[in-house]
Parts: C-alpha cells; structure tokens; sequence
C-alpha cells in the first residue's frame, strides 16, 4: 500500500458481532489465493463517467398460466423484493391462450378475460411490468384449461382455432379485433398509465416453425394487426419485436424489419409500420452472446438506419436453450457471475462503444425447478400436493440483488498486467458520497455438450476451472470523498451457496424441515470481512480482493456520515404450506431506498407475548422473507428494522398481527 495512503481498518465491535450473528460461519476461500494469477487495476473518479441503466431487471417463464400456482406466486413475491425494484420486467408466454371467446369473426364476440386477469392480478400486485407477448390461441373451453408447463404449452388440440389464414382478411380484421379489445380491457383492469409501462411484443421466436408456421407475409400481416389493434386503443402502447432465436437474424427478422422501414401497412396504405424497439433471442456466454447481437446492430445500421437508435432488446440471454435440462453450473455461484459477465460486457461493448439503445436484457430463468434447473430457485414440492413447497435462494437470484446496488454511472478499468476473459469489474458511482465496485470471476469452461445434460462436474472440468483464481490489486484513485466506510459482500462455492449446504446434508430429495431452514440460512449474499473504516487525505484508496473460480463480490463505499436510517414501514404477511405441511409466513415490506444498508431483521413474538426474538437469518438485504412454523402454534407478531453499513439501527417498524 502507498505510503501516502492512510487506510485505517477499524473494526466497529457492534457490527462484528452482527454480522457474525447473521451469517453462519463458513470455509473461508481467503487463504487459497496465495496461487491465483495476480491482475491490477486502476479506477480513476475524476475521469469522463458513462450512464449505466440498469437494463437486466428482466425474467421470463412459460406459460402464463403457471401464475395461478402457489409456487410461483412466492416467486414473484420474491421478485417484487428485490431491493431498489432490481426486477422489474416478466415476460410469460402463451398469455393468450388464458382468454375465453364465443363468436369469434363476427360482431358479436364474447370474452371470458377470468384466468388471464387472475394471472396478471398476481404480476401487478408485485409490482411486475409486463412483456406481453401477443402470443397463444383464444381458447374456447375454459373450463377444460389446466396449469401445464412449457413444452406443452401449445396445446393445439385442445382449442377451436378460428386464426388459421393470416393472408384472410376477415381474420386479420378479427385479430385487430381482438388486440383492441385486449388492450382496452387492460386498460381498464389496470390503468391506462400501468399498461404504457409495458412492452407489447409479436408472438414468440417466429423463425421457428413451431411457434409460427406460417410464411413471413402473413407474419408482416399479423404484425400490422396487432399495431394497429393496440393502436385504436391507446396510441401510446409500446409494440415491436421480432424477438427472432438463434442470433435474430435471418429470412424472418429482416422481412419484419424492410416492412416496417419500406413495406406498406395492410390496414392503413401507409409507407411503413410503427417499431418502438427492437428484440431478439441470443442465448450464448456473455462474448458470444454481444457478438451476435453487435452483428445485428450493424445490419440495422447498414440496411435499416433510421432504427438504428430503436431501445434494443435481448429478452431470452440464457446460457443455453432449455430450461429444465440438468447442468450442474446452474446450482452454485458460476451462474451468477454468467449473470455479472453478461452485463459487464453488454454496458462496456455495445453500449459504451457502439451507442447501442440497450433497453433489457433479460434471462428466461423465472420458471419453477431443481437446483440444476434454468431458474431462480430451487423447489422442494410435495408429489401428492403441489401447494406443499420450500423454495431456496440460488446464486443466481442473489446476484441481482446486488447488481441492484449498484451506481447509475459507470467508470472505465484500466489495467497495467494481463486479465484474462474471466475477470470482471464494474465500478459505478452515484452522486458523490456512494461507490458500488462489482468483480466477477467466471471460470472458462465448456457448458454445451451436444445438447446433452450434465448433471455433475467431471474431475477435468474442476480441474480446469480451478486454475482460475485470481488476486486483484484495484487501485481507486480520486476519490469524491476523503473518509467513509466499506463493506464486501460475497458469492462463492462456500459463501451464499446453499447448494454445497444441500450437499453436506447428502442432497436428499425429501429434505426434513431443520435440513431446509438449515439450507436457507445460507442463501443471502455473506459479509465477506469485517466493516472498515476508512481516512484517505489524497482520496486514494487501495483494495485486495480474492477472486476464488466462481465467484461475485459487491464491495460498497460511502463517503456520507449518516446519523440514522429510516424506519422500516409496516410489513405485509402471506400464508403458504411448507414442502414438510409446516405454515410458511411470507412477510414483506417496502424498500428504505437508502444505499448503505447493511440488512434487515425480523422479529417475532408469539401468541400475545412482547417477548421478540429475531428469527431472520443471513445478512438480508431484500424485502422479504419466509419464516416457517408449525401450524398450531401460527400466532403472533413480526416487526422489522434496517441497519447500515455506520453502524445505525433503525427504529422497528409498526406491528403486524398474524391474522389467518
């Protein structure tokens, strides 16, 4: 360290105690860096900053239907908790497939709008904006409808489909038709200002015949009829597409793109059709993944330039095609940092460099599975009851937790030895009292094999990957402040990975419920060290930070002395019935908005007593949590308060009475 730098690491004896309290103690990966690579780097605070638009928090699940589940709405329970609203976006298919009609193609068509408001009741009450994929087939026998999964989410059979011949005019006529009527029941169900806030985008990956098997004329028409329906109801509902698979282009894309540009509107004889953004499906590592899409950006500029400047959107930017295949790097902490790569590389390539619009980049990963599952959490059900549930944190989810902490602006890395493509920094700033530095080590390694599953790593693969470790030098030069405190927090193979905790208690696949509130206590993202303190006269500040294979760490820095935190308002409950039949609390509560909280807890008392005892486990830092009871002792109160990284506690919030 730099003489001229004084950094003092003073320990605040209160917030050691915490956060060793908070989170259970683990194998530390610090010692095992001393055979990393080492890699230093610079950051300088007085350079030109870049604006950073959080354009990650989206997710996506099929189909639509699955909302009704008790499972999934735990789910977007989570979803909505995710500190400073870090996902936002969902985008479920076959959403169409949820609306009743009789007497489609004439003047008299009857709507029964049930299942879909149900469905969308469950998103808006999250607080989840939708993309709304005009996808599916109006269903005539309601009652006959069931919650299926994915693959058979198309269901043809099962409907009357009067929409066969989109070269019909009487049926393009009655899908406007129906658009319109969509909309304005949306509208009316929703508001008209909710519903603006959504993206209204063509039926899924039209490239593929499965999902449209029809030629790119009748898609053109289509597409005209959905702009034009969503049109005659608010002018101002946002509508594109293609959301094109396989890189986004080919025969399909670019005929939507020259008819929206120079092809003549069906409806109207206009030159040209509406496109308020522009989608496609690219599902690759993170390098892959912006080269393909680099590609399409400069086919727009070349053939298309007055689109060129269109939001951009990535809504299907997983890893791999297929959900529900095993992959053992979907469990632990690689995942994440596929996660925190692809951002990385999305801001820094085609953002900062190529002035791309980005708008979303979503990962399809909201379904409901198995550890190895392309999903948020993994689910222990009851076989004989599917309303029986745990869901555990994974990695994954975790890491958008703390991307969410991040600045909304962002600074460039220079370094002075060789990285190598698995390291990442994302140092960002907002305002001048706060500093979020984001790093990632995602291990090379081969994740396709053939379309195969690959449920376990092989003695090669770890071998490979554990030839990757990496110690950063990162030097923060110019600091906007002199003085401030800082806090690391980690995701790793032994920190925040419930997985390995699963593991240690031999994988069962009926977990006890002392086995499943074990695992949890380690699904939120772990105080790496101890909270220091920091005096620097020169506003330069240097950090070493260990970056084990696989790993995410966010470290916070604020310059802006707080003498209080603000008071947790009073939090909401949900009952849910635990995978073991034990009564699951869902409590819930309103984000503080202030970016140097530490965690929350949560305190309970039972029955009539004041005797509160805190039952929150991990170093919490989303707005909700699951505490499981059995169910003939389910009486009592909870309250909650919030800590900062100062050192602060904040007041309890007011009481909320179990009143089930």
């Amino acid at each position: 360290m730099k003489k001229n730098i004084k950094l003092l690491l003073i320990l605040s004896l209160v917030m050691f105690i915490y956060n060793c309290d908070k989170q259970p103690a683990q194998n530390s990966t610090k010692s095992i860096g001393q055979d990393f690579n080492l890699v230093k780097g610079k950051v300088d605070f007085s350079n030109s900053k870049q604006e950073f638009y959080h354009f990650w928090k989206s997710t996506g699940y099929s189909p639509g239907s699955v909302l009704m589940r008790k499972d999934m709405q735990q789910t977007m329970n989570y979803l909505r908790s995710v500190n400073n609203s870090g996902i936002v976006y969902s985008r479920p298919h076959y959403l169409l497939n949820l609306i009743g009609t009789k007497g489609l193609g004439t003047k008299n068509v009857v709507y029964d709008w049930t299942l879909l408001d149900k469905s969308l009741d469950v998103l808006v009450a999250n607080n989840q904006k939708l993309i709304f994929e005009l996808m599916g087939l109006f269903n005539g026998k309601l009652e006959e409808h069931q919650i299926r999964y994915d693959k058979e989410g198309t269901y043809k059979v099962d409907y009357e489909d009067y929409f066969n011949d989109f070269k019909n005019h009487n049926q393009l006529l009655a899908w406007k038709r129906l658009v319109k009527d969509l909309a304005v029941h949306l509208i009316e169900r929703y508001g008209k200002e909710e519903v603006r806030s959504w993206y209204f985008e063509t039926t899924n990956e039209p490239n593929i015949e499965h999902f449209w098997p029809y030629d790119t004329v009748s898609f053109s028409n289509y597409y005209d009829a959905c702009s034009e329906g969503l049109k005659e109801a608010d002018p101002q509902l946002r509508f594109g597409g293609p959301g094109t698979s396989e890189g986004g282009l080919g025969e399909m894309f670019n005929s939507i793109l020259e008819h929206c540009d120079t092809g003549t509107n069906y409806f109207t004889g206009e030159k040209g059709v509406r496109l308020d953004f522009i989608s496609v499906h690219v599902k690759q590592l993170p390098q892959d993944m912006v080269d393909k899409e680099k590609k399409v950006i400069d086919y727009i500029r070349e053939n298309h330039p007055k689109f060129i400047d269109k939001p951009f959107v990535n809504d299907e930017a997983d890893p791999l095609v297929g959900w529900s295949r095993d992959f053992y790097w979907r469990s632990g902490p690689w995942y994440a940092s596929f996660v925190a790569q692809s951002v990385d590389l999305h801001q820094k390539i085609l953002v900062e460099k190529n002035n791309v619009n980005y708008s979303i980049l979503s990962n399809d990963n909201g379904f409901m599975g198995d550890w190895k599952h392309r999903t948020h959490f993994a689910r222990f059900s009851n076989p004989f009851n599917e309303n029986n549930f745990s869901l555990i944190k994974k990695p994954v989810f975790t890491v958008m937790s703390l991307l969410s902490r991040l600045g909304n602006q962002s600074l460039n890395v220079g370094y002075s030895t060789k990285k190598g493509n698995n390291l990442g920094v994302i140092p960002t700033i907002k305002g001048n009292d706060f500093i979020g530095v984001l790093i990632y080590n995602k291990p090379e390694v081969k994740i396709n094999y053939n379309g195969e599953p690959r449920p376990w790593i092989t003695d090669d693969e770890k071998k490979i990957i554990q030839k990757q470790g990496i110690n950063l030098k990162l030097e923060l030069v110019n600091l906007p402040f002199k003085s401030g405190k800082m806090v690391h927090y980690r995701l790793d193979e032994n920190h925040g990975n419930p997985f390995e905790k699963w593991i240690e208690q031999g994988g069962p696949s009926f977990p006890t419920s002392d086995q499943i509130k074990n695992i949890k206590r380690f699904q939120e993202p772990a105080v790496y060290e101890p909270i220091v303190s920091f005096e620097s006269n020169n506003r330069n500040l240097d950090l070493e930070v260990t970056m084990p294979p696989s790993s995410v760490s966010l470290i916070l820095i604020s310059g802006s002395h707080k003498n209080q935190i603000n008071k947790v308002k009073k939090p909401t409950l949900k009952k849910y019935n635990s995978f073991q039949g034990e009564t699951d609390i869902m409590i819930q509560w309103h984000d503080i908005e202030n970016d140097d909280l530490l965690s929350y807890e949560i305190s309970f008392a039972e029955n009539d007593s004041d005797n509160f005892k805190i039952v929150s486990a991990g170093n919490l830092i989303d707005c909700a949590y699951v505490h499981t009871w059995k169910p003939e002792t389910v009486k009592g109160r909870y309250k909650i308060r919030a800590i900062d990284i100062w050192g602060n506690v904040g007041l309890w919030s007011d009481e909320t009475q179990i009143n089930f």
